[in-house]
């Protein structure tokens, strides 16, 4: 699992990945292999669940502290305040939390629109693919301006230089 890729011989890789460079994998190794490793993707989204985006909302320490002055008013014997802000706590926290589960399922759709299409060789024909189907042993075909979502293998190139981001800021881009 943990090879040093770049280091083996072309030939080797398609013994030990069953591929061919020039024909690539079948279709049916193709769909074989998905099932079998599942999605390979550096960017795989996963899908938060309801109840961790409302814990997400009641950790917030804003609303822990605001919990606490209430409880405080409520012991000291300020009903009328105890009651008036825990109304407001409780309409706060279900318009955040309604808020942030729409917010985390707005993001899991637009992740699915910016999955980016990768060529690849099956059965010897090229085939435009979804980034998540591809698969260990995919000859990959790149063109410029493609991103790579997954590990590959660099086989052969013909002027090929690499942009690459240090973090979230694309000014910090460099050239390999």
């Amino acid at each position: 699992m943990n090879e040093k890729w770049f280091s083996i011989e072309v030939d080797e890789i398609e013994n030990k990945l069953k591929t061919n460079a020039a024909s690539g994998l079948s279709r049916k190794a193709a769909r074989s292999r998905f099932h079998k490793d599942g999605v390979n993707s550096f960017f795989h989204l996963k899908t938060v669940p309801t109840a961790q985006c409302i814990a997400k909302v009641f950790s917030d320490p804003v609303l822990i502290l605001t919990i606490a002055v209430n409880v405080i008013a409520a012991v000291f014997g300020r009903t009328l305040t105890a009651a008036v802000s825990g109304i407001l706590i409780l309409i706060n926290v279900i318009s955040a939390s309604l808020l942030y589960i729409k917010a985390c399922r707005i993001t899991e759709s637009m992740a699915e629109y910016s999955q980016p299409k990768l060529t690849v060789i099956r059965d010897g024909r090229l085939f435009y693919v979804d980034s998540r189907a591809v698969v260990r042993g995919d000859v990959v075909l790149l063109e410029k301006g493609d991103v790579l979502p997954c590990d590959v293998r660099l086989i052969s190139s013909d002027g090929f230089t690499v942009e690459t981001y240090e973090g979230s800021d694309p000014s910090s881009k460099s050239r390999v």
